[in-house]
């Protein structure tokens, strides 16, 4: 079963499953096999019907296009089985505007054709669908051919360098009188080409069945003989709206004017002499510290960054072409200015601008074209995060995007990492690194550039938001992951933090802390972790609220106060007891006899005393005298003992020290 025809109804894309079985007669029997098929057939939404850029078409008067106006958006249309039918249609914006259709209408559309008027005309072509989308699919403007141009590949060209028997085409613009090109104009006007020497080159143009096969005007020149000579393309022999091109037509160092790169090598020959042989020459270079060359072989080499002229000379001519060389292929990355970190980085990461050199710069270009780049980027080390390549299309700047992991994901596989005995980047701080961003082109790996960035890692706390404290449940542990070499403060007394725990994996750990509260007052606080480098800062509000005492608290401090007067009352009693014992008297003192004229009340003297073995006299000796005050300031410190009543007390002065 073939499915020739599958209608589109809107865009997507949709899965066609197909199924049949066949029976196969075999000997012995029949048998029965099923077959299953799918595909996927996706539905791109109906192109603009505008016809792109240039947006203005400019056209000859009194002229006629070929089929320029597509007459369906859609491929299947243009190739269905209903080819008379057209789902688009045109017309001039002014008549659309007046609802009428005129012939004397400066610009008409004739099926697929336009046809224009006299010159200084302008309008817009309306393109309706039968969907029922309008839009303005191009607008034309009617001038005349005022000038010519000479192009060889696309490129503005007034000098051509030919060997004997070449043979090139020259393409034919036509531009308007301000130099504005021609969107058609085959056979709009009449060309008049010619040379000055025949002998050296030859040029004609294509027949008029031929010419309609070019979109543009093609010229064909071949080259006879040796010298020069001179083209001219004018349109009907106006010098005012001429062209000339000097042809060249000899030997021809090939290539020429080359680019190399320093280091290359490279062979020069000579080519299109026309000659069976040749006379030998030698080889020369104006500048040899730049590129050296061999004076036999014509072999070059590139020594430094640079242009010289290469020359080839014999007893008959005298060759030269220019030399370019450009520096080696390489690619320059440049790193942002600012701190890498992963709390919080840039939704669409950290840009490092990538420049290749002039060298690459085509692969550059064409990979904007394409919107595929020409290089990869990646991460040293890679356990930091990824990179990306990305273009930007307004500015045309390349980059290498760098998206760095999250403190999380960096804590779990750095640890997975050391689990397994691989070694960590050394030079490795606590918090920070030095990273390098590599881009390298997808053709040639070994063509690389790279910048180098210090990258201080962020944090993430287990708890965020606000810590209530109570009687009950006064300290809290949290857990800090990532970069845990932060700065942590607070004003009040009444909290501590401190840590209890760290498990370091190179830049990043995982780390425990303590938050205690030890006041039993009301109060509110904020403990801020920041990172001073980066820029982090992370709150945590702090409440600690003694609430109402429960009956087991009363129970508690009621018991505390009794025992406390208990005891207060069992020192005072201690106390009174040791001051109400009776008086006690020294012992007495052995004093030496006083001698016959000593005055019975002069006191003895320790040294008029002579205390001998057998010496038995004995002196009763009296107590110190106690100075007055003293004994006042006692007196008064009893009267004012609390629970203290001197009463009947005895007490001898005597005996206060």
């Amino acid at each position: 079963m073939i499915i020739q025809i599958s209608f589109k109804l809107s865009a997507g894309s949709s899965k066609i499953f197909v199924s049949f079985s066949c029976d196969f007669i075999l000997t012995g029997g029949q048998v029965s096999k099923s077959y299953n098929a799918t595909r996927t057939i996706r539905v791109v939404s109906a192109p603009p019907l505008a016809l792109g850029i240039p947006i203005t078409w400019v056209i000859p008067p009194f002229y006629t296009t070929s089929d320029v106006l597509p007459k369906s958006s859609g491929f299947f249309e243009l190739h269905s089985y209903h080819k008379n039918e057209d789902s688009i249609s045109y017309s001039p914006l002014k008549s659309s505007k007046n609802n009428a259709f005129t012939s004397e209408d400066g610009i008409s559309i004739a099926g697929s054709k336009i046809k224009t008027k006299e010159s200084n005309n302008l309008d817009c072509l309306l393109a309706k669908e039968k969907s029922g989308r309008v839009e303005i699919a191009c607008c034309v403007r009617v001038a005349e051919v005022a000038q010519v141009r000479v192009t060889k590949k696309e490129i503005l060209a007034n000098v051509f360098h030919l060997a004997v028997n070449d043979k090139v085409e020259m393409l034919i613009n036509y531009c308007d009188d301000i130099g504005y090109p021609f969107f058609e104009a085959h056979g709009a006007v009449s060309l008049d080409i010619e040379t000055n020497y025949h002998d050296v080159v030859s040029v004609h143009l294509p027949s008029e069945i031929d010419r309609w096969n070019y979109s543009k005007g093609i010229a064909h020149v071949q080259a006879h003989s040796h010298g020069k000579a001179l083209v001219k393309i004018s349109i009907k022999n106006d010098p005012r709206k001429a062209t000339y091109i000097l042809i060249l037509v000899g030997p021809q160092i090939v290539p020429r004017n080359p680019g190399l790169h320093v280091g290359d090598f490279f062979n020069f020959s000579i080519v299109g002499d026309g000659r069976n042989n040749m006379i030998p020459g030698h080889w020369s270079s104006s500048n040899e510290s730049v590129i050296s060359i061999s004076k036999t072989s014509g072999e070059a080499h590139a020594h430094a960054e640079g242009n010289s002229q290469v020359h080839y000379k014999n007893s008959n001519l005298t060759l030269q072409t220019t030399v370019a060389v450009l520096r080696n292929k390489q690619i320059l990355v440049h790193a942002p200015l600012a701190t890498l970190t992963n709390v919080p980085f840039p939704y669409e990461g950290y840009k490092f601008s990538v420049t290749l050199s002039d060298s690459l710069d085509y692969m550059l270009r064409s990979s904007r074209a394409s919107f595929e780049a020409t290089y990869d980027c990646r991460v040293i080390p890679s356990y930091i995060g990824y990179a990306k390549p990305w273009t930007d299309d307004v500015s045309g700047v390349s980059y290498c995007l760098f998206f760095p992991y999250s403190p999380e994901h960096l804590v779990s596989f750095v640890s997975k990492l050391k689990s397994t005995g691989v070694g960590l980047t050394n030079g490795a701080g606590e918090g920070h690194i030095y990273l390098s961003i590599i881009a390298s082109l997808k053709e040639a790996q070994h063509i690389m550039g790279s910048a180098c960035s210090l990258f201080v890692g962020g944090f993430s706390i287990s708890m965020e938001g606000t810590l209530n404290f109570s009687p009950d449940f006064n300290r809290s542990l949290i857990t800090i992951v990532g970069n845990t070499d932060v700065q942590m403060d607070w004003n009040s007394k009444h909290l501590m933090v401190r840590p209890i725990f760290e498990e370091r994996f190179g830049i990043v750990a995982h780390a425990k802390f303590e938050i205690f509260a030890f006041e039993y007052q009301k109060f509110s606080e904020k403990i801020t972790f920041a990172v001073p480098q980066t820029g982090q800062k992370v709150e945590l509000a702090v409440n600690y609220n003694p609430g109402k005492q429960t009956p087991i608290t009363r129970k508690v401090t009621l018991v505390v106060v009794v025992v406390s007067l208990f005891l207060l009352i069992l020192t005072i009693v201690a106390f009174m007891r040791v001051l109400d014992r009776p008086d006690t008297y020294g012992p007495s003192r052995p004093q030496a006899p006083a001698s016959a004229s000593a005055s019975p009340a002069s006191p003895v003297s320790p040294a008029s005393v002579l205390i001998t073995p057998n010496s038995t006299a004995v002196t009763k000796s009296q107590s110190p005298i106690t100075p007055p005050r003293f004994i006042e300031y006692v007196r008064k410190t009893l009267d004012e003992t609390p629970y203290y009543k001197r009463g009947n007390r005895r007490f001898n002065s005597q005996y206060t020290y």
